[in-house]
């Protein structure tokens, strides 16, 4: 069974018992440079794991009930991330790690927190080796993430536009991040 593919119906589960557990897993999807004929990096998966329960994505990233909660959650889930991707990273210092940022928690109060520089320097991980990946049609506030992206970026993280095309995501945004990497959503393709 597949990371996130429901076996039966999720038990009751709270977002109290993911946070005291740190109850997140990371599994890796693979990105591969058709070009080069070899592996580019690895997305990061997060799923909520509790005794034998998967919790798929769409339970677990329901669970928090304010932006306090969203934040912490989408914390440790990249901490989670960059913890499974470190030895990776010792081994293959050329892979990057995609890594997802929740973009409804970019806000005046998150912008330039630092968290997630903390998280790389304390492993080891170098900058330059991730990729946060944002869904910029979720983003409140265009001038946090304007400069979110400058912060990370002058850190030395790669900024990728995610599902671009999809729902109501704003093209127009694309100079305005001037992103490293475009992932299209496939129903542009």
């Amino acid at each position: 069974m597949l990371p996130g593919q429901d076996a039966s119906p999720t038990p009751d589960i709270s977002l109290a018992a993911v946070m005291e557990r740190g109850a997140v897993r990371t599994w890796f999807q693979p990105i591969v440079s058709l070009k080069k004929k070899s592996l580019f990096g690895v997305e990061a998966l997060s799923r909520g794991v509790l005794g034998e329960t998967i919790i798929p994505p769409s339970a677990l990233f329901a669970l928090p009930a304010d932006a306090q909660q969203r934040v912490d959650l989408d914390r440790l889930c990249r901490r989670r991330a960059l913890e499974a991707f470190a030895p990776i990273h010792v081994l293959s210092k050329e892979l990057v790690l995609c890594v997802n940022i929740d973009a409804g928690i970019i806000h005046r109060g998150v912008v330039g927190s630092g968290h997630l520089h903390g998280v790389t320097h304390k492993l080891g991980i170098r900058p330059e080796n991730v990729v946060i990946e944002i869904n910029e049609s979720r983003v409140a506030e265009v001038d946090a993430l304007a400069e979110f992206v400058d912060i990370y970026r002058r850190s030395g993280f790669l900024i990728a536009l995610d599902d671009v095309g999809c729902g109501y995501s704003n093209l127009d945004r694309i100079p305005l991040i001037k992103p490293d990497i475009i992932k299209i959503d496939r129903s542009l393709i």
